[in-house]
């Protein structure tokens, strides 16, 4: 076996590396930066990539006008063969290593990277201005790999602040490499823009454009109009029309819904969305009872309006559309009649959301969500469209829909929507599957436990502890490390799928959650949840922003957080210095001009000993004012007692200001390094965390009915209280990192037994 190349293997180790920083939690999309690298004439310009929740990872343009083509890129400006041809870019992301072409993989080949055809693997692409794309040569991939390390440094110093593009400021992130080896540095700047022509200039505005519908130009005209799609049917076999909105230049789809022939509220919805980001000039409709419907409210919102049945760009529209139900035809088949049983996790993921599109499709042509359903779904409909406008980029209509789908019965003895699915004759032995699937998902309640962005979850059950590995790749990619899903688990083959049930629950919220179950009724476990699953709908209220708790900000002696600057007049500044020197609490920082005012010890009821401390306040002389920045109340009283028992100082004044408008510092080079533990002060915190997760155990706890953990395992009921409030305790964050509780420690030592691998079935 040949070995391993010592320049592929960094490269893909350093790719690894920066995909577990999750970078695009942070950094805005088609937000670029520039990187400076020994070697190259030019800056590369580079983006963050994954915030559609895929293709994780970095996008480098490079040459003379490398800022100014990911400009192109990121606006949509890159719209021929030929100006596509000429960029020079180069880019890594983390895909599923099926689609890794084979011609693609002589990096992967050569570090001998070996791994399952589901596991994302990083993906280098490599392109020279009128090249073709290929794999990264040796030395490309050196280059790769030290733009990659100088992100990951900056990142690892809290140096890659990346704003979005600012036309006014023009102004980027900058980070240049220096030196080579282990003699490598990097650091940070922010820089002025390179010299735009005004057309690149205009560009910046329209960065945006990919995280909701641009402006509408004023001079816009856009077609209206309905157009049979002989691919999706209702039920009955008749074929579903498709209601659309169109731009006619450029031409682009704004919106396309399958509807209920002379059913307009739908297309009225759509018309209502795309009119929030602006009026066109003209409307026309190719529909003459949609037409007839709909103008006259139009003309009278000030909009001109017109009727053309033939008109000459529907043609063109058809086209466009037409690549949109290509698409979806290629999904259907795999429900169809002789389509054979997918195989591959790919093949049931594309099966999977046929099935969705499917369900879709045949509840909206049967009558779509009945009031009936909403209200026992959400208790009101007054909370639903409350919902619906508040939490709609949580997407609560899929969770009902899925709820409708596997458990709504009109009457108890009423089918549900599978069920009656189920017994048709015309389902296939793919839809036959896959409806099982869905009505013996497990619902419950589940913990993040750990994620692989663009691969799967690791999720424990917090009622009985069962952990599943769900591959979802979007999912994978946000921010729910340590979070709670309220979702359905299905098994497809030998994966596991998921279906959210409801609104993601923080940490802080996820006992509310539970006290709300209990409120209603409902036992605290799957098979409860199951037996009692319209329950979820009333999460959404607790994601209500007005049911969001007020939270206090405080700094590390538990005082409010109020930023304070005060001012001293001061007598003798000579006198005061030598003062200040004296005092074993305080610290000349002569890099900064200032003084530190400090304290032995970390945060309040933190940990006792080590060499850890917490910075109170710090003093500057001005003239012959001594100018003091705390960030409580209670520490500038401190301050004022010692301070004015000094000769020759007086209090002058303080001005306060919200923590919450606080600005960025406008001198770019501020250190905003945060000095670690050392590793004596780390071992001595999770040593003090772990004392007090177990000396919990002897402790009342409210609800526990203020019985301890330990007298409340006496009880099943106590039992299963005790275990819950174990595998929802909260991770907790420090400037050593995340300290997690030791919770199978916590649960062996009441005798609760460890987590378990479950099975995707309901209980």
């Amino acid at each position: 076996m040949a070995r391993p190349d010592p320049v592929a293997s960094a490269l893909i180790q350093t790719a690894f590396e920066l995909h577990r920083r999750k970078l695009w939690l942070e950094v805005p999309s088609d937000s670029p930066f520039m990187v400076r690298v020994p070697g190259e004439e030019h800056p590369l310009v580079a983006t963050i990539m994954g915030h559609a929740g895929d293709d994780y990872g970095l996008l480098f343009t490079s040459g003379e006008r490398a800022l100014q083509d990911m400009m192109k890129m990121a606006s949509g400006g890159i719209n021929n063969p030929e100006a596509a041809h000429a960029l020079a870019l180069s880019s890594c992301s983390m895909i599923p290593l099926s689609k890794i072409v084979a011609n693609m993989r002589s990096v992967l080949t050569a570090a001998g990277f070996q791994g399952r055809r589901e596991s994302i693997a990083p993906f280098f692409v490599f392109k020279e201005s009128h090249g073709d794309p290929r794999a990264p040569r040796k030395s490309e991939q050196r280059l790769m790999t030290a733009c990659m390390r100088a992100v990951i440094a900056a990142h690892e110093a809290g140096e890659l602040r990346v704003d979005a593009p600012d036309p006014k400021r023009k102004r980027i992130l900058e980070i240049t490499v220096e030196g080579e080896g282990d003699a490598r540095r990097t650091t940070t700047r922010t820089a002025k823009w390179p010299k735009l022509s005004a057309e690149e200039e205009a560009m910046w505005p329209a960065l945006d454009r990919y995280a909701e519908i641009g402006p509408t130009p004023k001079d816009a005209e856009w077609l209206v109009g309905l157009v049979t799609a002989p691919s999706v049917h209702a039920p009955n076999g008749s074929a579903l029309a498709l209601s659309f909105v169109a731009q006619r230049e450029p031409r682009e789809m704004l919106s396309a819904e399958p509807v209920k022939a002379g059913d307009f509220s739908t297309v009225a919805e759509q018309l209502e969305i795309a009119l929030d980001y602006g009026h066109p000039k003209l409307i026309v409709f190719t529909n003459p009872k949609m037409h007839a419907a709909l103008a006259p409210n139009l003309i009278a919102q000030g909009i001109h309006i017109d009727l053309d049945p033939e008109h000459p760009d529907m043609v063109g529209l058809l086209e466009l559309m037409g690549t949109e139900l290509a698409e979806n035809a290629s999904h259907a088949a795999w429900l169809a009649p002789d389509a054979a049983m997918p195989s591959t996790l790919e093949e049931w993921k594309q099966a999977d959301f046929a099935m969705t599109m499917r369900l879709s499709e045949e509840s909206l042509a049967a009558g779509g969500l009945s009031k009936r359903a909403i209200e026992r779904y959400f208790g009101s409909m007054d909370l639903a469209d409350e919902v619906m406008e508040e939490l709609d980029d949580l997407q609560p209509l899929p969770c009902v829909l899925e709820w409708m789908y596997v458990d709504y019965r009109a009457k108890s003895k009423s089918a549900t929507f599978l069920e009656k699915r189920l017994k048709k004759r015309s389902t296939t032995p793919v839809e036959r599957a896959l409806i099982e699937a869905r009505i013996d998902a497990r619902l419950s309640i589940y913990r993040v436990v750990s994620t692989q962005p663009g691969e799967c979850l690791e999720v424990e059950d917090v009622f009985d502890g069962a952990r599943f590995t769900v591959h979802d790749a979007a999912l994978s990619g946000c921010d729910v490390d340590g979070t709670f899903l309220p979702a359905r688990i299905q098994r497809l083959g030998k994966w596991n799928f998921s279906l959210l049930a409801g609104p993601p629950i923080p940490p802080i919220a996820i006992q509310y959650a539970l006290m709300l179950f209990e409120e209603l009724g409902v036992e605290l476990s799957a098979a409860g949840l199951q037996r009692s699953s319209h329950v979820m709908g009333a999460l959404w209220e607790l994601a209500l922003p007005r049911s969001r708790p007020d939270i206090e900000i405080t700094n590390s002696d538990g005082d409010e957080l109020v930023l304070t600057t005060a001012t001293f007049q001061v007598a003798d500044a000579s006198a005061l210095v030598r003062a200040l020197g004296k005092r074993k609490d305080m610290k000349y920082e002569e890099n900064e001009g200032a003084w530190v005012w400090w304290r032995k010890g970390g945060p309040m009821g933190g940990p006792a000993g080590g060499d850890e401390h917490t910075v109170v306040g710090r003093m500057e002389m001005m003239d012959d004012r001594l100018v003091l920045e705390v960030d409580s109340a209670e520490r500038l009283e401190h301050a004022r007692i010692w301070l004015e028992a000094l000769p020759g100082v007086r209090f002058e004044r303080a001005t306060q200001r919200d923590w919450k408008d606080e600005e960025s510092p406008l001198d770019d080079e501020l250190p905003v390094r945060q000095e670690p533990l050392s590793p004596e002060a780390q071992r001595d915190a999770d040593e003090w965390l772990r004392k007090q997760a177990f000396e919990w155990l002897d402790q009342p706890v409210p609800a526990l009915r203020n019985r301890t953990p330990r007298q409340a395992c006496k009880t099943k009921d106590g039992r299963r209280a005790v275990a819950i409030l174990i595998r929802t305790m909260p991770d907790v964050g420090g400037s050593g990192g995340t300290w997690v509780p030791p919770r199978e420690e916590l649960l062996k030592e009441l005798g609760l037994g460890n987590s378990r691998t479950g099975s995707a079935s309901a209980e």
